[in-house]
């Protein structure tokens, strides 16, 4: 084995990191393709980008509405029965969410409360796995296991984006989310197998005053403070224009289904490369600088897709697009693993 590949596998000589990874990319494909067809869906039954980024804004409001409190929940419970529940939750929405398509009685009010109590699950998700992963790997390994658990993301993008849309386009919506519930449960699955006790210690406090001692944590720590101002920006302005593909395939770039789901795919393969460059520097890049670099890049290539009027040329964007992306997110998330102590993980993940 080469040294670079030694590098890129580093994360990978925990066993039990095998096994996140595995359930992370079952995850995302189950993510990806819910964002596609509900997207798609949205646009069929109201012909409206606003009710497209409503659909999106109900999910956002949950995950900020309940994610304090989800990092305070996070101290006291075992972590991996959180997450097997949380994605059976999901595989359930997901699939009723298939029968009522199929049935014909899907209604925009379903989508928007589906949305809003997913919203509420990723708060609970994303900042359970991210300390499970930390606890596996450790300081030294956190970015090479973020870009590895990016580049299982990546590979999950490609297949639940081509896979929803190709779903879509010969059989139907329903197809879609049948596609995104059945990735779901084999995430919970996953789950099943890894095997230990992820707690933290947990301060005797009452829920409110924990929750808010986490944020004036987070609001009295200087760099804390500016990742996550730089993070509600770039979510804001950044990775929000995912929402809005859909219309943009249909209406801009005059493509289909499937052309939507091609362009998402190429947006994966693009973080795809990202994710391996990031991994074969083992811990060695600078963080500081990197992030800077993603930033920058990420705002030059997300202008230039967003005055693009070929359907080519906005593969070639949203390619470059999406590895700018992910170089952002993998350096983010470390930075917020390294600089936190173990007391406050949970509650500061949740906020990020």
């Amino acid at each position: 084995m080469t040294t670079l590949t030694r590098r890129i596998m580093m994360a990978f000589a925990e066993p039990t990191f095998r096994w996140l990874w595995l359930a992370s990319a079952f995850s995302v494909m189950s993510m990806m393709a819910n964002g596609l067809t509900g997207g798609w869906l949205v646009l069929e039954l109201t012909d409206s980008a606003f009710w497209v980024g409503a659909v999106a804004a109900f999910r956002g409001i949950g995950q900020v509405g309940f994610g304090i409190f989800a990092g305070v929940m996070l101290d006291r419970l075992e972590k991996r029965r959180v997450l097997i529940l949380v994605q059976l939750l999901t595989a359930f929405f997901l699939a009723l969410l298939g029968v009522l398509v199929f049935t014909g009685r899907i209604q925009l009010w379903h989508l928007l409360a589906v949305s809003l109590l997913q919203g509420m699950l990723i708060s609970v998700r994303a900042p359970a796995f991210n300390t499970v992963v930390y606890q596996q790997v450790g300081m030294k390994r956190i970015l090479n296991a973020n870009a590895a658990i990016g580049l299982g993301f990546n590979v999950a993008m490609v297949i639940g984006s081509s896979a929803a849309g190709t779903l879509i386009e010969k059989f139907g919506v329903a197809y879609g989310y049948f596609f995104a519930a059945g990735a779901g449960l084999l995430a919970a699955l996953v789950m099943f197998i890894v095997r230990g006790q992820f707690r933290s210690v947990a301060r005797a406090e009452p829920v409110l005053q924990a929750a808010w001692s986490g944020v004036r944590y987070a609001l009295t720590q200087a760099p804390l403070r500016k990742l996550l101002t730089l993070s509600v920006i770039i979510e804001m302005f950044g990775f929000s224009y995912g929402t809005l593909l859909p219309v943009v395939a249909r209406d801009v770039l005059g493509v289909g289904a499937a052309g939507l789901g091609l362009l998402s795919s190429v947006r994966g393969i693009g973080a795809m490369g990202s994710n391996l460059a990031i991994a074969s520097l083992g811990d060695t890049a600078r963080k500081s600088g990197l992030l800077v670099f993603s930033v920058a890049g990420s705002g030059l290539f997300l202008m230039l897709f967003g005055f693009s009027p070929w359907y080519v040329l906005s593969l070639v964007l949203i390619f470059i697009l999406g590895a700018m992306l992910t170089a952002y997110d993998v350096t983010i998330k470390s930075l917020f693993l390294l600089i936190v102590n173990d007391e406050w993980r949970e509650r500061i993940q949740s906020i990020y």
